[in-house]
């Protein structure tokens, strides 16, 4: 049985650029449809998603205005919780057997406190889905963000090398397609490509989707995403980035997905 390791993107599920909690409700359908064909196959399956519109327009507002505080955690970790819910509840809808789970409000990020958590999130996959997301947390009254990029890291270094598959607006392109239109799906990225990538990336030639949002992504973009990745795969952990429609076909046929213009595999 094949380990996967699925991260939902927010603005896959959600409308990002919502002022308030906005789902797509079409979207959450056609991915809980590929899970509940995947749970048939007996998969064991670990579901990370974002906070798209449901908590990102807030920590932006929050942080253009005077930082974060103590007080704004309380707000963020409701709205995590509440987008949560909502899957959680179209997963049970299809017959999905989940439950939620999240980042203690108390949390430093030590070895050890990670290794408890990854562990009871890999022992209950053994029996059904555990659904997780990045949150806010407080260590020693000062105020961490840590993303769901960041789960998919500490899980997958932890959990036999599973299949990873990150579900986004767009796979990697070589600039922003939101705002060109000769953008290029890259099809393959291994850590020499990202190195060329991230070195034109800090000299701002913004060959990477992740700029010039209105409420950007608090915790990384798709630089981040692929600082992950790349070291997941030089201990040689395979991972795919794909939008939804290759998302559907990701796991009955990769390289289909790829010559399509769907997905970038990352790999050494």
């Amino acid at each position: 049985m094949k380990n996967i390791l699925i991260k939902i993107g927010g603005s896959v599920i959600t409308d990002k650029h919502s002022d308030s909690g906005s789902i797509d409700a079409e979207n959450l359908q056609r991915i809980v449809n590929v899970i509940a064909r995947l749970k048939t196959q007996d998969r064991r399956l670990i579901i990370i998603h974002g906070a798209g519109s449901y908590a990102h327009p807030y920590m932006a507002k929050t942080e253009k205005k005077r930082g974060m505080y103590s007080c704004d955690v309380d707000n963020i970790r409701e709205s995590m919780s509440e987008l949560s819910a909502i899957i959680s509840g179209a997963f049970s809808n299809a017959g999905i057997e989940n439950f939620t789970d999240t980042l203690p409000e108390n949390f430093c990020g030590k070895p050890e406190e990670w290794q408890g958590l990854v562990s009871r999130w890999v022992g209950k996959s053994e029996h059904s889905v555990p659904l997780l997301h990045g949150n806010v947390v407080l260590c020693k009254g000062n105020v961490l963000k840590i993303s769901g990029d960041e789960l998919v890291e500490k899980i997958g270094s932890a959990w036999g090398k599973p299949l990873i598959v990150l579900v986004s607006k767009h796979p990697v392109c070589d600039k922003n397609p939101d705002f060109d239109g000769g953008a290029k799906v890259l099809s393959r990225i291994t850590p020499g490509v990202f190195d060329s990538l991230k070195n034109e990336a800090n000299q701002n030639t913004r060959r990477l989707e992740d700029l010039k949002t209105p409420y950007p992504d608090a915790t990384g973009s798709m630089l981040g995403k692929l600082e992950y990745l790349v070291r997941l795969a030089g201990g040689g952990i395979e991972s795919y980035i794909v939008n939804i429609e290759g998302f559907e076909k990701i796991f009955d046929n990769p390289e289909k997905v790829l010559g399509c213009g769907n997905g970038t595999r990352i790999c050494r």
